[in-house]
């Protein structure tokens, strides 16, 4: 009998020190799953808004056709088209679904880096399209008329892919106690 209770003060030793060590463990695959789902979520909504940065293109090339003859414009337009298809490019990056969490894990950082390089995509391109909008506004200042509704439009539309970017920081943004983390 007394070696019983041996074995059970052992066991229940044991088993206070594996849910003792147990504890950071999870917390840390719990984490891992969290950055993963919000990395999944990134890379969706990076696709939704390249295929409206690429009508954004679209729209720009429609402008610069209409541009012809003016060269300072036209020129302004192409330069113009050039950041949208660069922020075009910087989220297309990171769209692909991403590759299953255990084989990010054998990555340098892990999830939490490949997720963290897709934010800052999400920034690098915010900041693209808001100076995309601040020169389509600045065009529209100086454009001749037969450019206004083009300029409108692709004018809404870097609007459009900026709320769209701006949604999904705030859907991603990590729960208040993970800033840290």
């Amino acid at each position: 009998m007394a070696l019983a209770a041996r074995w059970l003060a052992l066991l229940a030793l044991l088993g206070s020190a594996c849910a003792r060590t147990a504890g950071p463990a999870a917390t840390e695959a719990e984490g891992t799953t969290a950055d993963y789902a919000r990395l999944k979520e990134v890379a969706f909504g990076f696709g939704a808004v390249t295929s409206m940065l690429a009508d954004c293109v679209e729209s720009a090339d429609g402008a610069i056709a209409k541009a012809k003859g003016k060269p300072a414009t036209e020129q302004a337009l192409r330069e113009l088209r050039d950041l949208l298809d660069g922020a075009g490019r910087t989220l297309a990056e990171h769209s692909d679904d991403p590759p299953p969490a255990a084989e990010l894990e054998w990555q340098p950082g892990g999830v939490r880096a490949t997720l963290e390089r897709a934010l800052e995509a999400l920034e690098d391109a915010a900041t693209d399209l808001e100076e995309a909008r601040n020169q389509t506004l600045d065009l529209q200042e100086v454009a001749p008329p037969s450019l206004g509704e083009s300029l409108d439009d692709l004018r809404q539309r870097i609007e459009g892919c900026l709320t769209e970017l701006s949604d999904l920081r705030d859907q991603t943004a990590p729960p208040a106690g993970d800033a840290e983390r």
